[in-house]
């Protein structure tokens, strides 16, 4: 990183990525992106998805904050692209996500579309006009009646691109050329169908009849151009095939009966501007961000949240008209913060887009696309809702490219590192000259390596030596590679699981991760490893999958060369207890806020077993500003929980895809309320079993509620069906009485004692203790003075970390330069008492970070830029770094790994030493890729007393050169 800052690598055949650390200034690609300013730490990464049509994923890390941002560039002039609206092959009225569009409708890529009101059970209806391959959808005549606010994006037939203001004039005609204007061409009612709603086959089966609340609603058929029926208090009638329905009450339905009557021919006319029987495709958004290269002083659409900075969806056409970009930038996470409306008409701007328009966004922002390689599409962004949400429509990429010969292929694995003497599979993907996927017999590819030396077992490959390597797969005359980094041998063996429950036939697949001497890790093969179990509960196959076979405790052993890990199992039957059928209804139905609409039922319609299903209906289209519930309430108590239960299952209906969590609540033991997840994302429809864990419940407990919770601003409403709720209890045999071996530990070589007789240019010791707190009792005041007076004799630097006042040691030290994570009381709010600096001491650097606010960046934010250019500036030979507390505690664990990715691409790319201390509780040294993490407590350690003070430890740090070692030494030694 630090060798090849701000060069390109190509990775594999049309795909491109470059990491870059800036430590100073950021490189302005965009001039006017709002996203590249502060830039701190940025990657860029670029696919081809098919001939014509490239993404970039552009992640900046900013002293704002993170950025994650997606463009897809199309060429339209290529011949083989089309753009089209993808709607659901249901009915356009049906929501479903941007991905199952995409798959639906055979789409390469696509973003989210239109703006849309949900209208319960998976329904919905968008704003503005609609067109999708070349038919008219939906649109209604009050569409910018008053103001141009609501812009549109549309293909013409003659394949140009344009953004234009949407108008409609919509009209029933009589055979007499008479004619009564109608207001909306299928679209939900929002006022009780006040005015006249037109419907054909495109909405659906049906469209609305009369109900409890509307029991004067009128229908008009018109099929095959004659007046078929005309009804009042009707239920809802099936839309005919070739025709349409009117529907209307009390003054539309007085027009309508004057107008026409039965066996009267009737038809329908609709003229928008622009022509819809012009266009290919057309999709409402809302603003207009960029015209002609400008962006306007004031938008033509300013909704609160539509102008925060949120995730924003948005189309952009370049000035020749040829370029189509489509955009998003996640928003509402650590991961993204977003962009305002304005900042995402700069990005626009920034990447060439000469008229841009505003699309859905905030939950709604998705962008699919289909792997270089790969048949499917799958989501590249991060969906704020943490979940794919339903949407209307969506803009696809459409390739009728035809299929040809192998062009080029692409190498994958999953984990790019590996140890000497273990095994790792590769898989190719193909592609023809159109960038159309194709399958590749992995029998017809021939293998090779070099850097490094192996051999290959078909498409598994052994190492046999440890270092940097190439991996080279031929099909013919087209090859790829792809770069490898072989470790030395494991020393110590991590599981994925510390200890097992596993019901009677169930099995179990372990994942296996190693580390060599220095650090390194990498997965491993379960099959690589030798696999035994003790005790008589199961058996283990050759690569790692234990079955539960017999009800028991014991443990799993695996090993590799010296190294042993260890797995402690309990083995038993679960059993299964169905508490309710929902056959009768028991419960009842309540809501938060109490403003929210729903109810609950028994019904018939859908059911698991028995003759009906518990039915949950809620509307959550209002009240999106607070977190939003409706409950299945138990019958009077609850049902009871004993001590053997431990989970609770329910089947599930849903009725659409939605961000709602599924939850029970509980009360325990001890009276307190207490809640489980059955599931955080419901992303399914139909019927689903799902399970919420009790294990952690204070038993007997009594289960209370059931509820759907919406914790995202999501206008929704629909319905869950509930059936058959079940009790699984286990009688899981103790593990307490089992003796596990301890697993091989990691031994660090650079922890050791050695010999040091006095400093020199390039030799020195120095020592660091932990302090969060200013010494409270003799013995601790004892132990400060202790650690002080040995800097001062004995050593050439000290250093203490942690949040509180370091003075009872920085104050104490004489004549030796002391590093302090904090210097005065921790109620100080001046800058200078944590701030960021710098000591070189001979041939090493000593770093004060100032992570006061859990984190680099909120802490200081310009210290990650200082930070970066004092470790790209140091000529020494070790660089030692000190911070109140863990890299785990930062709140931005984004930024935590990014700051030990630093530190690991710096060793890697400098071979100089990196130590980072910090305080904790215990006292304890980790090695991660290279870098050494110290842990120490000081006297804030259990165990003290004035007599044995031996648990209070310092490290005691000898720098020879280039050889760093250390010890953890009792401060009274």
């Amino acid at each position: 990183m630090f060798k090849n800052k701000g060069k390109f690598r190509r990775l594999t055949a049309f795909i491109t990525a470059v990491l870059i650390l800036i430590p100073f200034t950021a490189t302005h690609t965009y001039a006017a992106d709002p996203t590249a300013a502060n830039v701190i730490h940025e990657e860029r990464t670029t696919q081809a998805v098919t001939q014509g049509v490239t993404l970039e994923n552009i992640v900046r890390f900013t002293k704002d904050g993170w950025y994650n941002l997606h463009v897809l560039k199309v060429d339209l002039t290529q011949k083989y692209i089309s753009i089209d609206t993808l709607s659901s092959t249901e009915s356009f009225a049906q929501r479903a996500s941007t991905l199952k569009l995409a798959e639906q409708n055979g789409a390469v890529a696509a973003v989210n579309g239109s703006f849309f009101t949900p209208a319960g059970t998976g329904y919905g209806f968008p704003v503005g006009g609609i067109v999708g391959s070349s038919e008219l959808q939906s649109v209604s005549d009050n569409i910018n009646r008053y103001s141009d606010s609501m812009a549109s994006f549309s293909i013409t037939d003659d394949n140009k691109a344009v953004l234009e203001f949407w108008k409609a004039d919509m009209k029933l005609v009589s055979e007499s050329g008479a004619s009564i204007a109608f207001q909306h061409y299928n679209k939900k009612s929002w006022n009780d169908f006040s005015e006249i709603y037109v419907y054909d086959m495109k909405w659906g089966e049906k469209a609305f009849g009369a109900t409890a609340d509307m029991p004067d609603m009128f229908q008009m058929v018109v099929e095959n151009g004659v007046v078929t029926h005309m009804l009042t208090g009707e239920p809802a009638l099936k839309i005919p095939e070739n025709g349409f329905i009117a529907v209307t009450r009390s003054d539309g339905a007085r027009k309508l009966r004057s107008m026409f009557t039965i066996g009267d021919k009737a038809h329908m006319e609709i003229t928008t501007t622009p022509d819809w029987k012009k266009l290919k495709m057309s999709v409402s958004g809302s603003a207009i961000l960029v015209e002609n290269g400008v962006i306007p002083e004031k938008f033509s659409f300013e909704a609160a949240d539509i102008m925060a900075r949120s995730p924003k969806t948005a189309l952009g056409i370049s000035k020749n008209g040829k370029t189509l970009y489509l955009v998003t930038v996640d928003g509402r996470q650590t991961a993204s913060i977003g962009l305002t409306l304005r900042g995402m008409a700069e990005f626009m701007q920034s990447i060439g887009a000469y008229n841009a328009l505003n699309m859905d966004g905030g939950g709604s922002t998705t962008m699919v696309a289909r792997p270089l390689g790969e048949s499917s599409v799958k989501v590249m962004n991060k969906p704020s809702d943490g979940v794919v949400r339903s949407v209307i429509n969506a803009v696809g990429v459409i390739s009728t490219a035809p299929p040809a010969e192998l062009a080029g292929i692409i190498i994958e694995t999953d984990d790019r590192y590996m140890f000497t003497h273990t095994t790792r599979a590769f898989t190719v993907k193909g592609y023809d000259k159109h960038l159309n996927p194709i399958e590749v017999d992995l029998d017809e590819v021939e293998w090779s390596v070099s850097g490094v030396k192996g051999t290959f077992e078909g498409n598994v490959f052994r190492p046999s030596t440890y270092g940097e390597g190439t991996i080279k797969a031929s099909i013919g005359k087209i090859s790829s590679t792809i770069r490898v980094s072989v470790l030395s041998r494991p020393v110590s063996l991590t599981l994925d699981s510390k200890s097992l429950k596993l019901p009677l036939g169930k099995s179990k697949t372990f994942k296996i991760t190693g580390t060599n001497p220095r650090g390194y890790t990498a997965s491993i093969n379960a099959a690589d490893l030798n696999w035994k179990v003790v005790g008589d509960m199961g058996s283990i196959s050759d690569d790692g999958v234990f079955t539960a076979e017999k009800r028991g405790a014991g443990y799993i052993e695996g090993s590799f060369g010296d190294a042993y890990v260890y797995c402690p199992v309990a083995v038993s039957a679960e059993t299964a207890e169905v508490i309710d059928g929902f056959e009768e209804v028991k419960g009842a139905f309540q809501s938060y806020p109490e403003t929210i609409v729903g109810h609950y039922a028994v019904a018939s319609e859908q059911k698991v077993s028995g003759k009906s299903s518990g039915k949950l209906v809620y509307d959550f289209t209002t009240n999106t500003d607070v977190t939003r519930a409706a409950y299945y309430v138990l019958p009077e108590t609850g049902y009871e929980l004993d001590a053997d239960t431990h989970k609770i299952g329910l089947h599930v209906y849903n009725d659409h895809e939605n961000s709602g969590w599924l939850r029970a609540e509980l009360v325990d033991a001890d009276g307190k309320r207490q809640v489980v997840d059955f599931t955080r994302t419901l992303d399914w429809v139909g019927w689903k079993y799902v399970e919420a864990s009790a294990e952690n419940i204070k038993k007997p407990a009594r289960l209370h509620r059931i509820y759907i919770v919406q914790v995202n601003p999501d206008m929704d409403a629909g319905c869950l069906y509930f059936d058959d709720l079940t009790f699984i209890s286990d009688g899981y045999p103790s593990l307490d009485d089992i003796k596990v071996p301890e697993d091989t530990p990691f031994i660090d070589e650079a922890n050791k004692a050695v010999s040091f007789t006095k400093a020199t240019a390039d030799s020195f010791r120095f020592g660091v203790m932990g302090q969060s707190k200013l010494p409270e009792n003799d013995v601790e005041k004892r132990l400060t003075k202790v650690f002080a007076d040995k800097v001062t004799k004995y050593l050439e630097i000290g250093a203490v970390v942690g949040s509180g006042s370091h003075e009872s040691i920085t104050g104490s030290v004489k004549g030796k330069p002391v590093v302090a994570t904090h210097t005065v009381d921790l109620k100080s709010t001046k800058e200078a008492d944590y701030a960021y600096s710098v000591t070189d001491f001979k041939n090493s650097r000593f770093i004060k970070l100032d992570t006061r606010k859990k984190g680099l960046r909120l802490s200081d934010s310009d210290q990650w830029n200082k930070f970066l250019r004092d470790l790209e500036s140091f000529k020494g030979k070790n660089v030692f770094i000190f911070m109140e507390s863990s890299p785990e505690t930062f709140t931005d664990k984004l930024e935590m790994a990014l700051f030990k990715k630093t530190l690991k691409d710096y060793r890697f790319d400098t071979l100089k030493n990196v130590c980072v201390f910090y305080k904790g509780s215990e006292n304890k040294c980790t090695v991660e890729d290279g870098v050494r993490y110290f842990e120490t407590a000081g006297y804030e350690v259990s165990g003290i007393n004035s007599k044995d003070t031996g648990n209070a430890q310092y490290v005691l740090v000898t720098v020879k050169g280039s050889e760093v070692t250390y010890v953890y030494k009792p401060i009274e030694s």
